[in-house]
């Protein structure tokens, strides 16, 4: 292997050990393996795309939303069902359905998008794409963002 190479592989895995402190004690090898898969070897789909299918009614298609239920209220993709990262192998019940059919799948920034494709892979889901951009790249386009209604405020009690 030539030394440029192996600086290209070396140094980003000596600034893992030495930035990340539960990475830094495992051998570089398993830290690697430890890490999610990237999301490139799930085909993707653009935002485009994604909002031309939406506009197609019976279509097969699940959006499934990886952020926190926090993220999700201020604003998601249209017609997208919030699983957590954090819940999802326990709630893999509720995806039954989708599991022949498309799941598009997205978090923030496409860390947890990810983990879940590995996840749902490891799973049986087999029709899996991952959305370009996420959703900073779905917002950042322009595309609608939907946004749960909240609930009315109580009425004031009537005055004694």
């Amino acid at each position: 292997m030539s030394t440029s190479v192996r600086a290209r592989v070396l140094l980003p895995l000596a600034w893992l050990a030495l930035t990340c402190p539960a990475v830094a004690d495992q051998p570089a090898a398993t830290a690697a393996a430890a890490a999610p898969a990237p999301a490139a070897a799930t085909p993707t789909v653009s935002a485009a795309a994604l909002e031309a299918r939406l506009a197609q009614s019976g279509t097969d298609l699940t959006l499934l939303d990886v952020r926190t239920a926090e993220e999700f209220a201020a604003g998601h993709v249209p017609g997208a069902r919030n699983i957590p990262l954090a819940e999802l192998e326990a709630r893999l019940g509720e995806l039954t359905a989708a599991k022949n059919h498309d799941v598009v799948v997205y978090c923030r920034t496409g860390r947890r998008a990810a983990a879940a494709l590995q996840m749902l892979a490891a799973n049986g889901f087999q029709h899996l794409l991952h959305l370009e951009g996420d959703m900073q790249g779905w917002a950042d386009g322009g595309h609608r963002v939907e946004v749960p209604a909240r609930a009315p405020a109580p009425a004031p009690a009537p005055a004694p």
